[in-house]
């Protein structure tokens, strides 16, 4: 999965499942917000989506090592809440 497909999700879910309301979300100081439609925003944003994700958790966590040891697996932010994409490889 993609981060932005991510964070879509992520929206979805904590709109209590309702699509409808993704669109009316009105937390704009969330890091999510730009991405909350599956797709990135037109205008610019100083922040990647995986950036976004990794500024979600840190408001979720306390600190960096909750971040680390967070057991939240289901959570759809999770395979990116350590700032990277693994979906990249790396050399």
């Amino acid at each position: 999965m993609t981060p932005v497909r991510s964070i879509k999700n992520y929206c979805i879910w904590c709109m209590n499942g309702d699509k409808n309301e993704v669109k009316n979300c009105t937390s704009d100081d969330c890091p999510l917000y730009l991405y909350r439609f599956g797709k990135r925003p037109k205008t610019k944003n100083r922040l990647t989506p995986v950036k976004s994700i990794r500024k979600k958790c840190l408001d979720c966590s306390e600190d960096l090592a909750d971040i680390r040891n967070c057991e939240k697996s289901e959570c759809q932010l999770y395979p990116f809440r350590m700032g990277k994409n693994p979906n990249r490889k790396r050399n």
